[in-house]
């Protein structure tokens, strides 16, 4: 008569775990957001059907009227989506602080020369190295979509390169305005 579900950021691994180990109905659900919110109006949390009805439609209207933006997918969708939206994103971030560690750039000294673009990243870079370091570890290492998101990034990388090596303004464009159409589409 009880319902199993989890808060993960992973969700196919943790839905075969539940589903095998309880017999009854299962969700799986993943806030798209952190613990410090006062409510969940306007925030977005994806639900994924393990098995059964009642307490999936039980939890999404409850959600909903809680003002949540419910979103439901299927496990492989959700990890899929999120290997770009949190593994991909977070790759990113960390490898940017880990750069400018590199460079042995003292990083409060880049304030005064942040344009907008930088500001942004810093910030963000920031942010997610003052949390939870495993956090962030598993997430990056949890989801099997990541490997996929990652290995396009390090060909994107390697596009990019090639361009810039060569002195290639030509090219470098021509990747640009493909990447700026392919964003622009409706």
């Amino acid at each position: 008569e009880a319902l199993l579900m989890d808060l993960t950021s992973v969700k196919q691994r943790p839905l075969e775990a539940m589903l095998a180990a309880f017999p009854g109905e299962v969700v799986g659900t993943h806030p798209l957001f952190g613990p410090g919110e006062k409510n969940l109006a306007g925030h977005t949390v994806v639900l994924c059907l393990g098995r059964g009805e009642r307490w999936f439609t039980w939890l999404k209207d409850l959600l909903e009227a809680a003002g949540a933006r419910v979103k439901v997918a299927t496990a492989t969708e959700h990890d899929r989506l999120m290997a770009v939206v949190q593994g991909l994103s977070h790759f990113i971030l960390i490898a940017f602080g880990m750069a400018i560690r590199e460079l042995g750039v003292d990083p409060n000294s880049l304030d005064d020369y942040a344009t907008p673009t930088f500001a942004a990243l810093n910030r963000l870079t920031r942010h997610l190295l003052s949390q939870d370091a495993k956090l962030y570890a598993c997430i990056q290492l949890q989801n099997p979509a990541n490997r996929v998101a990652l290995r396009a990034l390090d060909d994107a990388v390697a596009d990019i390169l090639h361009f810039i090596q060569r002195q290639n303004a030509d090219g470098l464009v021509r990747l640009l305005e493909e990447t700026k159409e392919w964003f622009g589409r409706k």
